[in-house]
């Protein structure tokens, strides 16, 4: 399973690296502590079976809004927002159009990751499958290549 990381506290970075390590399900770890080239690189074709995602950014979009731009790029990926606010979030996290598989507190607890992977892990029959990207009304969309039974170009 292929994993993104972003939050703007590089200690908790090190840390939540460090966890998903002894993770067996764990391949690959993207570490970013800014939203812009997290959003690049899913732009630029890369994919992530889930994004751990900061909610709370010291920058003009939070967590929740970048996981509602990645769903029009990646609609497949799962997002597990972590934060240490919950009291500030937890009734907003359902208005935003996300493919939302967990929510979790720091510190965070290792069990409770676990868990939250092992069921993204069980959710996704077609891990690692091809996608195209597409652009519609300007924005990058994904298709995975299982949907596509006929293109046409005008």
């Amino acid at each position: 399973m292929e994993i993104a990381v972003c939050d703007d506290n590089t200690l908790f970075l090190r840390e939540i690296k460090g966890q998903l390590q002894t993770l067996p399900m764990v391949e690959g770890i993207y570490m970013f502590s800014d939203l812009d080239a997290f959003l690049l690189s899913a732009e630029e074709g890369r994919r992530y079976d889930a994004v751990l995602m900061d909610i709370d950014w010291d920058q003009d979009e939070s967590g929740m809004d970048v996981a509602e731009r990645l769903y029009q790029l990646a609609p497949e990926t799962k997002i597990i927002y972590v934060t240490g606010y919950s009291d500030r979030f937890s009734q907003r996290i359902f208005l935003y159009r996300a493919n939302l598989s967990g929510y979790l507190t720091k510190p965070v607890d290792m069990e409770l990751l676990g868990a939250n992977l092992h069921q993204v892990a069980n959710a996704m029959p077609f891990l690692n499958e091809q996608s195209l990207l597409l652009e519609r009304r300007g924005a990058p969309v994904s298709v995975p290549l299982r949907e596509i039974y006929f293109i046409e170009s005008r």
